[in-house]
């Protein structure tokens, strides 16, 4: 989707989370596109996510495995629920301009600001996440 840019970043991802890659961008005023390859239960999945100033302005999903393609705000949190994947990201420095020709050439990839405050919020307590997953009496140990 995103032209060549300068790549700032190559890591791996099993000492960050895909949350904190794109909460780390969005804190810097990043503008350019963070590009991550992961395997999960589902395959391997491609994904990126657009950034202008820090602000997520697109993003692209696929699982190869799966076929599943995914764009915009489905695809933005597609990969914000990504949980201790294994594999790769780059980060990619791009000219808000080239962010923004991006976008209008695939309008299918565009996020909203509210989705992407939506997603990167986690409303829930760690007693609602134990409850979640049958866990409940953990909590009341605490």
């Amino acid at each position: 989707m995103f032209q060549s840019g300068k790549l700032i970043k190559t890591s791996e991802l099993s000492t960050e989370s895909v949350d904190d890659v794109v909460n780390g961008l969005k804190e810097r005023n990043f503008t350019g596109y963070a590009a991550f390859t992961v395997k999960t239960n589902q395959g391997i999945e491609d994904s990126s996510v657009a950034f202008i100033n820090g602000e997520v302005k697109g993003a692209f999903f696929e699982c190869f495995k799966t076929k599943e393609k995914l764009a915009g705000e489905n695809a933005f949190s597609k990969i914000t629920q990504c949980v201790n994947p294994q594999g790769v990201y780059d980060v990619v420095s791009l000219s808000g301009e080239q962010i923004t020709m991006a976008i209008a050439v695939r309008p299918e990839s565009q996020v909203t600001e509210t989705i992407q405050n939506k997603q990167l919020e986690n409303p829930a307590s760690e007693d609602e996440i134990l409850k979640k997953y049958g866990l409940a009496s953990l909590a009341q140990r605490g």
